[in-house]
This record gives structure tokens, C-alpha cells and sequence, in this order.
């Protein structure tokens, strides 16, 4: 049953110190967590301040890892690690840094060495780190959208337990500093030449790092354990471009607007808004104005502030770190100063409380924005704990269409996965060729990023997103690692160029949710965008998701899939046995994109169920309960001959159909390979034999090792 999402424990670390209680003493009483930084040498930059974590780190422990892992165990304890049915969201936009020095001369050098070295350093490997340091053995969710990413892991979990999947959620963001990701920004022109002075001058960012963790439970279970309530979330696409926002504020005011809806509250009862206000020109005159547009001339009555002044901006640890600034201002009644003001800009707030302390303020709800690349806006509101979340909506979920881009040609492809002869015997590479009903040019996008758009616009059919259309269409991808042509790019320019001419191009490609912002501008899918890395399956996760924005009300219709490309040097790898030779005659790596439109309008099949769970027998044995039915057939989604002798024996066991994994004929991709077994199981449910009760249904499930299992029951509508 749903209901309000209380927030009972909170840790962080950035800047301003280790532990919360820091973090607190910092934003009350004006004291910056930025300075020169003492780790990494960025003599190349225009600027040398950052919000760098001076506490020492367990040395030999991923930077990332250990944030996230020092935070977690801070919010755990002191919520009193409750019991329940738990799952762990984590945020993350760059993960771990550990890979980023490996060249291309030793990848193609010792492929097995650089695939395991790869390995301990994926998105979801933080999730993986936090659960083993803690002793959880849970499912476990990885979000990775850009600067956005914190705040999608909040929306994530306030939605788990609002709709009863979880009883308690850990939920944080984690990111470290790196050489790199320093370079990229001063090759944007971002970087401030000293402290930034968000809506002042001088203009330019404070890059940061950090980590903060919350835990979520009911509030009917929290009590008086309580520090604050999780009223609701909003988010949207800007559609305009891969690293600006849109200088209307158009995109952000509705996110603005949509947690406010959300959450039941007027404007005029939010009385912080927590600025993204990084501190460049752009951003911040394009916040000033969604601010107006939300909140009225000179931003109405709101208190605004921007604590990015005394973090720097932490990416995906953004938007959990100003959660719990929220949190500091709703328990002491007081909003946190911006530091660094020297005069307002023409385009800005011109009291975006300049004081040397937090101003003392009655603080009823506090509104939090972080936006991102691939112009992605996702938005927080907490409250008090006594404030109670309204009702949510709750709707029927249909497939309304298709789209695919791989080895073959759309038509093809239920064909070839009938008829179950592989594809190629190496590799199967995916084309990305417009046909002449999409009319999308993708000439200028990278790999993923055409597959992505491409298989989107087939299943979307011709000006189906035109004018505010596409404003509540959602987009969910899954990708199991970041794709290569831009991290190769990116590590081109650097080892040719040096730090110092890094290209901006591909730096801005190598966060994972681009091809989501591509499709975005191409198509004018302007709804909530999440971005989810949960490794092997992670198509069907996505899928899962978007169900949920489409149930509750959030979206209209929802893209969502899978998209992968294959890494050159991993293909002489066995994808059943990632860190062996392949065998010529085994298994064969793929790439490509698959993408299923979901809506509450009624079609020939619907989501009639899914379920999170640690392992897939137990979420197997929940969706069919959920489901209410025996399916007639079960699709195998797995990569390896385990997986494939655990569909055979779940079909024998049901006495239903067994469609075997489609990685045996299009390739295996971690990503897009679930994704390709949900089209092929669109496609053949109305060939199935009915059930006793006259309805066709389909089982299918992903699972990784370090995610968890998901379930899902398609049936006849």
C-alpha cells in the first residue's frame, strides 16, 4: 500500500568534512568546503579550487567506493539499520576512476587483463562495494544520469516504497575527483578561476566529490524516527542540447512543476529552493528564468541559495548531498547562505542569501534541482515528517510498439530468432541505417547513440512526438558499461593532446544517459530521462521502470530498452566466460538497441506484473503470484548455459514454451539482450496457445550478481 516516504538516516562526506554533523556545522555557520587541491595536479586549469575531500581514505579501496561505502554505513547506523524487505539505489555519474589510465596498446595487448580490470570498476560496481562493506545481500540498483544522477536515485527509491516493493531503502550518490574529468570541464570553459560565486561574479564552476547516503522507510513504520518526509520528484528533458541547457528554463520549470504536483504542494508553500547553480552563465540564467517562470517575478517569496558554493559540484553525489542540506534547513529553521556573492548578475536572484551564516527562516518544504548533460532536470521536494504525501494514480501499463536496430534488418528479426541460427560467428555488428520512414539523421552521433535513436523512432512512428507532445513522454535506458567509441575518443584526445586539449566533444559523450539526450533532441522526448546500469539484464530493468512511471501517472508513454556496443578488444573474450578466450564454435559477442513504447491506453498486450527480487527464484515465484496465472511461454534472457538451463527448467516446471536466450542468435550484449527478448516475446504472444483461463502469457526475467533479479509477466490485453 502507498505511502509517505519518511527519511530516518543520513550520512556524508565532502568538502566540508566526514560525517553529516560536518556537513551541518559547514552549511550554518559559512564554512567552505572548497580549496586548492592537494591530490591531483590540474596545473592545466584556470582554477585550482575544488570541494576535495581532505579526510584519509582507505588506500586500497577505489576512491568512489570508499565514499560511498564511509556514507552508507553512517546513514545505516544511525537509522538503526532497520529490517524489511531493503533494496540499495546508488547514483553514480563517473563510478570509479580505476581504468582510466589503461591505453589502448595494453587493452589489445592482454584483453583478459584489461576485461577484469574493467570489471571492479563499472557503475554498478559501487552498489556492489557499499552491499558487500554492509553485509546486505539485496537487489541492488544502479542509476547513472549525468549530473542528475543523486537526485534520480531519490526518485527511485521515494517511488519503491510509495508503491509497497521495498520496506526500507539505502539510497545515495558517490562520485570522486579525477585528473580527466578536471580536464574535460576547463576544456568546456567551466572552471572558475578561484571560488565559485553561484549568480555572481566571476562566473565558472568548483568541480567537487563526495557521497551521501539517506535511508527511506514508510512513514507509518518511521514514527517518531523521522528527520523529514520525501513528498516527491519531478524531471524532464530539455531536448535542446548535449551540454547546455535550454536558456528558456522551459525544461526545468516543468520538472519544478511536476514535483510539485507530485507532492501536493502550492509554490507558495515551498520556502527553499536549492539551486543547481553551478555558477557558469549559462546554467544559472537558465535556472533564474525556470525560477520566475515556477515561482513568479524575482522568484516570488522562495528563499534561494545555492550550497554548490560550499561543495563544488559533486555530480551524481549532487543531489543527495542537497538532500540533506534540506534536511539541515527543515531541523534548524534556517536556509544556508550562497557564499562567494558579490553583486547579482543581470539574469539571477538578487537576494540569494549572501550572509556569512544561515539566514533564520520558518522552513516548511525545501525544493531541490540538479540538472545535467544530455539535458536531463530532475527535482526533489522534502518537507517536515509531519507532512503527509497525497494519493498517487494507478493506471493499466500496454506495449503500444517495437523498435529494434542490431544485425538484421527489423523485419528480420523475429524471423531470425525463430528460426535460432546465429547470426555471425565472431561478432555481430549492429548498423545503424536510417530507414525512410524515420527520417532521423544520425550521422553525427556515436554508435550508441544512433542505436539508441534510431530503434526509438521506429517504435514511435513518424511526428508522434511533435510540439508539447513529447513533453510527457519518458525515457528508461539500460546499458551494462560505458560505450567505447566515446570512451576511446575521449582517451585519444588525452593521451594525444594532453590534459591541457582534451575534446570537449567526446568528453561530453562519456555519460552514460547521452544517447538519451540525443534522442531527446532528435525526436523531442522531453519527458523524465533515467539512465540504468545494472549490468547483465539491464534492458528489462529499464523496461520494469518505465512501467512504473507509466502506472503511476508520471508519463503518458515511456521509451525504454537496451543498448550496448561492442568493446574491439573484448570480442576475442567468451561472453559465457568473460574472462577467457572465446571459442570459435561458442558464444559471440553483439550490439544493437531495443526499445518497447509503453502507455495506458489499451493495445493487444499489457505488463501485467513485475517483481524486484535478490535472486530469480524468488522473483519468479512473486510476479507469477502478482500475475495470478500460469504463463503459456517463458523467454530466456541470460548470456550463459546456467541461464539457459534455468529457462529450459522454469518452462518444464510451468509446462510452458521455452524461447531460448536471443544471444544465441543476435550476439550477447548485457544490455540490449533482455531488451531483444521482450520484442520477441511482443511478437509471439499472440501465436501461444491461450491458458485455461483464455489468456496468453509471457515470463521473462534478468538477473545479475550484482543487481538482483528482475521479473516481468507480459499478457494479452
Amino acid at each position: 500500500m502507498a505511502d509517505t516516504v519518511a527519511i530516518t538516516g543520513v550520512g556524508a562526506i565532502c568538502g566540508c568534512g566526514d560525517g553529516f554533523a560536518a556537513l551541518e556545522e559547514a552549511l550554518l555557520h559559512g564554512r567552505t568546503g572548497l580549496r586548492p587541491v592537494r591530490r591531483l595536479d590540474v596545473s592545466f586549469a584556470p582554477g585550482d579550487v575544488a570541494g576535495e575531500v581532505e579526510e584519509d581514505l582507505e588506500p586500497d579501496v577505489e576512491r568512489c567506493h570508499a565514499l560511498a561505502i564511509r556514507t552508507a554505513r553512517e546513514a545505516w547506523t544511525l537509522a538503526g539499520a532497520p529490517s524489511g524487505r531493503l533494496v540499495l539505489v546508488v547514483g553514480t555519474s563517473a563510478a570509479a576512476h580505476g581504468a582510466e589510465d589503461l591505453t589502448e596498446d595494453e587493452e589489445r595487448a592482454d584483453p583478459v587483463a584489461a576485461a577484469v580490470r574493467k570489471a571492479g570498476v563499472t557503475h554498478n560496481a559501487v552498489a556492489d562495494a557499499v552491499a558487500a562493506a554492509l553485509g546486505l545481500d539485496v537487489p541492488r540498483i544502479t542509476c547513472t544520469s549525468a549530473c542528475t544522477s543523486g537526485n534520480v536515485a531519490l526518485a527511485v527509491a521515494h517511488d519503491l516504497i510509495r508503491d509497497g516493493e521495498a520496506d526500507v531503502v539505502l539510497v545515495g550518490g558517490a562520485d570522486a575527483l579525477s585528473v580527466r574529468r578536471y580536464a574535460g570541464f576547463a576544456a568546456l570553459g567551466a572552471v572558475a578561476p578561484g571560488a565559485c560565486a553561484p549568480f555572481s561574479e566571476p562566473m565558472g564552476m568548483n568541480l567537487g566529490e563526495g557521497a551521501c547516503f539517506l535511508v527511506l522507510e514508510p512513514a507509518r513504520a518511521a514514527r517518531d524516527r523521522a528527520l523529514a518526509t520525501l513528498l516527491g520528484w519531478g524531471a524532464s528533458t530539455d531536448g535542446h542540447h548535449a551540454t547546455a541547457p535550454d536558456p528558456t528554463g522551459a525544461g526545468l520549470a516543468r520538472a519544478l512543476r511536476a514535483a510539485l504536483d507530485q507532492g501536493g504542494l502550492r509554490p507558495d508553500e515551498v520556502d527553499w529552493y536549492d539551486a543547481h547553480a553551478t555558477g557558469t552563465e549559462l546554467n544559472d540564467a537558465a535556472e533564474w528564468r525556470a525560477v520566475e517562470a515556477v515561482f513568479g517575478d524575482g522568484g516570488g517569496g522562495v528563499a534561494i541559495s545555492a550550497p554548490k558554493s560550499f561543495l563544488g559540484h559533486c555530480f551524481g553525489a549532487a543531489g543527495t548531498l542537497e538532500a540533506a542540506a534540506g534536511l539541515v534547513a527543515l531541523a534548524h529553521q534556517a536556509v544556508p547562505p550562497t557564499l562567494g556573492f558579490r553583486g547579482p548578475r543581470a539574469t539571477g536572484p538578487s537576494d540569494p542569501i549572501p550572509d556569512p551564516v544561515a539566514r533564520p527562516r520558518a522552513v516548511r518544504a525545501v525544493l531541490s534541482n540538479n540538472s545535467a548533460f544530455g539535458g536531463a532536470n530532475t527535482a526533489v521536494l522534502l518537507a517536515g515528517p509531519e507532512r503527509a504525501s497525497p494519493a498517487r494514480s494507478s493506471r493499466s501499463v500496454h506495449v503500444h510498439a517495437t523498435g529494434a536496430v542490431g544485425a538484421h534488418g527489423e523485419r528480420e528479426l523475429v524471423a531470425l530468432l525463430r528460426e535460432g541460427r546465429p547470426l555471425a560467428e565472431g561478432v555481430a555488428r549492429a548498423v545503424a541505417r536510417p530507414s525512410r520512414a524515420t527520417r532521423v539523421d544520425v550521422r553525427r552521433l556515436d554508435p550508441v547513440s544512433a542505436f539508441w535513436t534510431l530503434a526509438a523512432a521506429r517504435a514511435l512512428g513518424e511526428g508522434t512526438t511533435r510540439g508539447d507532445a513529447g513533453d510527457r513522454v519518458a525515457q528508461v535506458g539500460g546499458t551494462s558499461r560505458r560505450a567505447y567509441t566515446a570512451a576511446h575518443g575521449f582517451r585519444r584526445s588525452w593521451e594525444t593532446r594532453g590534459p591541457g586539449g582534451v575534446s570537449t566533444q567526446a568528453f561530453s559523450r562519456t555519460v552514460m544517459n547521452a544517447p538519451l539526450g540525443d534522442a531527446a533532441e532528435l525526436l523531442g522526448l522531453r519527458g523524465p530521462q533515467e539512465l540504468w546500469a545494472t549490468g547483465v539484464g539491464a534492458g528489462l530493468w529499464a523496461v520494469a521502470r518505465a512501467a512504473e512511471l507509466v502506472r503511476s501517472g508520471v508519463a503518458e508513454r515511456a521509451v525504454a530498452g537496451g543498448f550496448d556496443e561492442c568493446e574491439p578488444h573484448r570480442t576475442c573474450l567468451d561472453p559465457e566466460h568473460p574472462y577467457e578466450p572465446r571459442a570459435m564454435d561458442g558464444a559471440f559477442w553483439g550490439e544493437g538497441a531495443a526499445v518497447v513504447v509503453l502507455g495506458s491506453a489499451p493495445s493487444e498486450v499489457r505488463v501485467a506484473a513485475k517483481a524486484l527480487a535478490v535472486d530469480v527464484e524468488t522473483a519468479v515465484t512473486e510476479v507469477l503470484g502478482r500475475s495470478g496465472a500460469v504463463p503459456r511461454a517463458v523467454f530466456g534472457t541470460d548470456l550463459g548455459p546456467a541461464g539457459r538451463a534455468l529457462t529450459r527448467e522454469r518452462a518444464d516446471r510451468l509446462g510452458a514454451a521455452c524461447f531460448d536466450s536471443p544471444s544465441r542468435v543476435l550476439g550477447a550484449s548485457e544490455g540490449a539482450t533482455s531488451a531483444f527478448a521482450l520484442l520477441w516475446a511482443v511478437a509471439e504472444l499472440p501465436e501461444l496457445d491461450r491458458s485455461a483461463d483464455g489468456v496468453r502469457r509471457a515470463l521473462l526475467w534478468a538477473t545479475d550478481p550484482r543487481a538482483g533479479a528482475m521479473a516481468l509477466v507480459l499478457e494479452e490485453a
